[in-house]
């Protein structure tokens, strides 16, 4: 039985308390990107927008991540939050503007 019970169990099903802290961490970043513009002074920048949208996203699905208490179906999530990092990493460059890129 003991078996049984260690085949079912997964990271996330054994410590809830820890994909909720991550979580909440993902939500703290998503608010920096979200304010970020004004806090550099940088918000009339063409590539300002970027930091806007994704920061939005990255709250909102922070949001629906804390608020689900089956945190499997929310799995998506998190690879939806990696490629957004991916993307802000890479942003700067793909810009078609000659604005300094933000934060660099």
């Amino acid at each position: 039985m003991g078996e049984a019970m260690m085949a079912e169990t997964s990271m996330e099903s054994a410590y809830p308390n820890a994909s909720k802290s991550a979580t909440s961490i993902v939500l703290l970043v998503g608010l920096w990107c979200l304010v970020s513009p004004w806090v550099y002074g940088s918000y009339l920048l063409p590539d300002a927008w970027n930091f806007r949208i994704i920061g939005s996203v990255i709250i909102v699905l922070a949001l629906v991540r804390l608020s689900t208490a089956n945190l499997k179906r929310t799995q998506w999530v998190s690879l939806t939050n990696c490629l957004l990092a991916i993307w802000l990493c890479v942003s700067p460059w793909c810009g078609n503007t000659k604005a300094t890129p933000i934060g660099w």
